[in-house]
């Protein structure tokens, strides 16, 4: 066996995607130092890699042995994949050659406490947890819940903050993702808002508020369903705003603005003003060059699609289609 293992040429398995499914049946893109990007398909426990010039040289299969859908993924400082295996007591890592093992330890079990491991983050050593319990109360109403958790492996998990779905101040965390920051807080998406979370402070809003669409500073600016988030490497962030078609920059002040698409979905390459996207549900950054995942559902079929943004221009990087 070569070195890359069970990193498998069987691309063509990726996408086994029903046109019917609609909510993220990718959730998640991270890429490595190398220029490597990292797609996950969740409902078939597919994790992709494209090489840099676009190719998609393997794919790895998540083990079901737990029945488990894996829902997130994210990528550590030694370049280890991470998915989030849901309804279990940790996740599966797969090593630079492929191989797979399930990361579970006292300590973590303790942080999910039976809940479901929903999406994480990794930075420095440092996790951050998106957990859900998914509870009815006696009289019948929903009672879910999250809780955001910070970890260091070897210590004991610390719960950051609770929400709720339903009830006074609620929040709905089931349709976002998260992403650590340098300086050791994170920030995800949820409620057309991206929020702050830190250690002994409570959550609060960078920017965004009602749904729709604006630019502009703090709540004053409009996000439509944003999804993935990363961190743009000077203390600002990228967030897919997939129910409006584009990118958009969010500064460490909480300024909005629109980096790429023009709001009317399509797949037009370009110059990032004129360029358009369709539904992006995640971006991460490989070095200078922005990736943007987008799944795109036809009457044809259904297939996930990474774009480039790159010195002020967008181009496909790749098409991975369905079967």
């Amino acid at each position: 066996m070569t070195r890359h293992g069970r990193w498998l040429a069987v691309a063509a398995a990726l996408c086994v995607c029903v046109a019917s499914v609609r909510a993220h049946p990718a959730y998640g893109v991270v890429a490595d130092t190398r220029g490597n990007v990292y797609v996950l398909n969740w409902p078939f426990r597919h994790v992709a890699r494209i090489r840099a010039d676009g190719k998609t040289d393997a794919t790895v299969k998540i083990p079901a042995g737990d029945g488990v859908f894996p829902h997130g993924i994210a990528i550590d400082r030694e370049g280890r994949v991470h998915v989030a295996a849901t309804y279990s007591d940790g996740w599966w890592s797969i090593a630079r050659d492929g191989s797979t093992r399930k990361e579970t330890t006292p300590e973590l079990a303790r942080a999910l406490r039976r809940g479901v491991l929903q999406n994480f983050a990794t930075r420095a050593g440092t996790w951050w947890l998106v957990v859900r319990h998914e509870k009815k109360k006696e009289d019948g109403r929903d009672d879910t819940h999250w809780r955001v958790v910070r970890w260091v492996p070897g210590e004991a998990p610390v719960e950051v903050f609770a929400a709720r779905r339903n009830g006074p101040r609620a929040l709905n965390l089931y349709a976002g993702a998260i992403v650590a920051t340098p300086d050791g807080a994170a920030n995800l998406t949820a409620d057309h808002r991206v929020w702050r979370v830190a250690q002994g402070k409570a959550p609060c809003v960078i920017a965004g508020s009602e749904p729709g669409f604006r630019d502009g500073r703090g709540t004053s600016a409009r996000f439509k369903d944003p999804y993935g988030i990363c961190a743009d490497g000077k203390g600002g962030l990228f967030v897919a705003d997939e129910g409006n078609h584009r990118v958009r920059h969010v500064t460490a002040a909480g300024t909005v603005t629109t980096v790429l698409g023009t709001g009317k979905p399509g797949a037009t390459d370009g110059p990032a003003k004129e360029a358009t996207l369709d539904s992006p549900y995640g971006v991460c950054r490989s070095g200078t060059r922005l990736i943007v995942a987008e799944y795109v559902s036809t009457k044809q079929g259904s297939r996930i699609r990474l774009r480039v943004l790159h010195d002020g221009k967008v181009s496909t990087l790749a098409r991975l289609e369905t079967r």
